[in-house]
């Protein structure tokens, strides 16, 4: 049986590392987004405004807990199960929920998976 090349390991297997500066507040992750986000409108078609500097995020409780952990060591398998053992009664949520909250990290440039 051929071994597996890094490149088609599953993406349980990927090591998530931060990009992003980030402060805590209060146990709260507070996150930098280097990314510039689309124009936002404060009424349609007459104000618009480019957002160009950084954004802040504030993740809530699980997101704190997951970014503490993107180290670049730890597996996104590691991360939900010790986020898990802390949130036994979101266990069939939290796969979900960490995999959405990824796809925005890395949309954003916050993230990358090793």
């Amino acid at each position: 049986m051929a071994e597996r090349r890094a490149d088609e390991r599953s993406l349980s297997e990927l090591r998530p590392v931060r990009l992003a500066d980030w402060n805590e507040r209060d146990g709260i992750v507070v996150v930098e987004c280097p990314k510039p986000g689309e124009p936002w409108y404060r009424e349609p078609a007459a104000w618009f405004s480019w957002w160009t500097g950084p954004q802040r995020i504030k993740l809530d409780e699980i997101g704190s807990q997951c970014w503490r952990r993107f180290d670049g060591r730890t597996s996104l398998t590691e991360i939900g199960e010790a986020v898990a053992a802390d949130h036994p009664d979101d266990v069939d949520k939290l796969e979900t929920r960490i995999g959405l909250f990824l796809r925005v990290l890395i949309d954003r440039r916050m993230v990358r998976l090793e």
